[in-house]
């Protein structure tokens, strides 16, 4: 029995103190999940953004770079793309050797649709 009173005391404190932080504040940690409102776009699913193909190729060749370190052109042509969330544009890479290679690039609107992000990956020898 002697025991058993002596343990009690270290119980109740060691329940008392449960869930405390040092400044006396008993909040739950915060969910890390992001809200829905995190996560959702804010724009149509169909919205198109319209970029100059020089842009495009400006864009592309400076993710390469810095994804690289290697300079490199990257020639999508002349005109504007019609960029939809998702799609896939293709550009044609000429390394500083003057091989030519195939990149592609996923597009991915802004969360507001008003701008773009690509992920250019080059995929092969173009010749």
């Amino acid at each position: 029995m002697r025991k058993l009173v002596a343990f009690a005391p270290l119980a109740l404190a060691a329940l008392m103190l449960a869930g405390c932080t040092p400044n006396g504040d008993t909040s739950p940690e915060p969910d890390p999940t992001p809200t829905v409102e995190e996560t959702t776009a804010a724009f149509n699913p169909d919205t198109v953004v319209t970029s100059p193909a020089s842009e495009v190729a400006t864009t592309m060749s400076n993710i390469l770079k810095q994804n690289s370190g290697t300079d490199a052109k990257v020639d999508c042509g002349d005109g504007e793309f019609q960029l939809k969330d998702g799609d896939t544009v293709e550009c044609k890479l000429i390394d500083v050797d003057k091989t030519e290679y195939k990149v592609t690039a996923v597009v991915m609107l802004t969360s507001d649709g008003s701008g773009y992000a690509l992920s250019p990956r080059v995929m092969e020898d173009a010749s």
